[in-house]
């Protein structure tokens, strides 16, 4: 077992499950659209971006960031906020108005 920190609470996980996996194990939330746990994490959302050190100097998405020994995760932020509102602008800006899935037509 190793210990990942997130949001300031070290917790233990098996070494190699994704940073999701571990939040939702220890009932820690992340923001997610394209992530089931039956299938396989592509990542395509980018919604469940967090903040982790040491690592990149960028957010990095929860579902597919195994976890390591002494990881750092912060899954909320001024910046992370901001960043998954301007995702998720993108993603409803590109969204069709004739989508056959959806009943609203892009009304709210």
């Amino acid at each position: 077992m190793i210990t990942v920190t997130i949001n300031g609470k070290a917790l233990e996980a098996q070494p190699g499950i994704t940073i999701m996996d571990v939040a939702d194990r220890h009932g820690i939330y992340i923001p997610r659209l394209c992530y089931h746990k039956a299938l396989s994490p592509i990542g395509a959302c980018r919604i469940c971006v967090v903040e982790v050190k040491p690592g990149p100097p960028r957010p990095v998405p929860a579902c597919m960031t195994p976890v390591t020994d002494k990881m750092e995760v912060t899954t909320e932020s001024e910046q992370l906020a901001h960043y998954r509102r301007e995702l998720l602008q993108l993603l409803l800006i590109n969204h069709p108005l004739d989508c056959p899935i959806c009943d609203k037509g892009g009304r709210m």
